[in-house]
């Protein structure tokens, strides 16, 4: 399911910052660097997925953490980092030994 995730969010982040930085490469020599264009963009796109990837193996929601880190990403890099994990940690106390079944008579 996280790949799913994965893939649909990078192609949103993709269209965002597709949008975002299309006025910025705009010119007569456009097309003659529209490969390290779409370079440009894929690492952009992939830098976002960081938090929400941290953040979903902390436990949180892995959508609401995409559209925040689009939003803010530096802020939400930092809070995915910080936050503590919501997942249940074992106690070793709630563990008992097991009996010995057998003892070697040496």
């Amino acid at each position: 399911m996280i790949i799913v995730l994965n893939v649909v969010w990078f192609i949103v982040a993709f269209l965002v910052v597709g949008f975002s930085l299309d006025s910025c490469f705009e010119g007569p020599f456009r097309y003659k660097y529209y490969g390290g264009i779409l370079i440009q963009y894929c690492i952009l796109a992939m830098m976002l997925l960081i938090p929400a990837n941290i953040a979903h193996r902390k436990g949180k929601s892995f959508s609401l953490f995409y559209i925040y880190g689009i939003l803010l990403w530096i802020v939400a890099i930092i809070h995915s980092i910080m936050m503590s994990s919501d997942k249940v940690k074992a106690d070793p106390d709630k563990y008992k030994s097991l009996p010995v079944l057998w003892r070697n008579s040496t």
